[in-house]
């Protein structure tokens, strides 16, 4: 499949364009030139490989969060949801980036935007009007967070933060970026039974294949095309779904004829 089929497929369902993705650096890592496959739904792709009719689930290894009962989709939707606010209470000529060092596994709730947009709107506002180009200013909630020497201490911090930073750039307009404070886990068997168990029953209702493959995704995967009509303000790594690789042994037992543990973007290791 060339990258003119690949362009047509994403015009065609842009609602596909994670999977569509995951499917194609998945077939690159298990050697694959990415032979011509059709989008399907149950499962999500149909593929021919060495003649027979293969038909690829894609799913995310989404991790679960062990301080609360929010999925970590949920959290990640809620750092985007701030990110997204505090970018519209800023004025129009306020050029900065805007660094967030996020605590991981913590949501932040609907009614804490107001009160985080107090503490931060004026803070970028003073400092945006003072600094030249290149300025950095670090901001951390505990003297353990302090990495460089010139942190300011600042326990006020909104409780999802461990601190940020506000750089002086020229980009246009202000941008959000940041990363969350975590250290990847094993994928494990309970990780993956919470997978297996739903898909198992999903696949009953699955259109018949010779063959029937799960590729479970960790980590972020990288876009096929990257089309924006303006640079995008919000540049946040979701992290949902990284970790390590296996800590179970192998062969697992499974109602798939293949299953797959694809660590974004080249290694996919066989776990049936």
């Amino acid at each position: 499949m060339n990258k003119r089929e690949l362009r047509n497929l994403f015009h065609e369902r842009k609602d596909k364009h994670d999977e569509l993705s995951a499917m194609y650096w998945f077939m690159l890592s298990i050697g694959s030139s990415c032979p011509r496959f059709l989008i399907s739904e149950r499962p999500d792709f149909l593929v021919e490989v060495e003649s027979s009719l293969v038909g690829i689930e894609v799913t995310e290894a989404a991790r679960k969060s062990p301080l609360n009962k929010s999925s970590a989709h949920e959290i990640a939707a809620s750092v985007m949801k701030y990110a997204r606010n505090l970018l519209d209470n800023l004025p129009s000529e306020v050029d900065v980036q805007v660094v967030l060092n996020i605590n991981d596994g913590v949501v932040v709730e609907k009614q804490d935007f107001e009160s985080a947009k107090a503490f931060f709107v004026p803070l970028i506002e003073e400092f945006s009007s003072a600094a030249m180009a290149g300025d950095v200013r670090t901001l951390v909630r505990s003297p353990n967070d302090f990495r460089r020497g010139d942190e300011e201490l600042c326990p006020e911090l909104p409780y999802f933060l461990s601190g940020f930073q506000l750089v002086a750039e020229t980009p246009g307009h202000s941008i959000v970026t940041g990363g969350v404070g975590f250290s990847p886990t094993p994928f494990t068997q309970e990780d993956l039974a919470r997978i297996l168990a739903h898909k198992h029953k999903a696949l009953e209702g699955y259109r018949t294949c010779d063959e029937q493959w799960l590729v479970i995704v960790s980590g972020d995967v990288p876009p096929l095309f990257v089309e924006h009509a303006i640079p995008p303000d919000i540049l946040l790594p979701r992290n949902v779904s990284k970790f390590l690789d296996p800590e179970f042994s192998l062969p697992i037992k499974s109602d798939f004829d293949k299953v797959y543990f694809f660590n974004s973007p080249a290694d996919a290791i066989l776990l049936t």
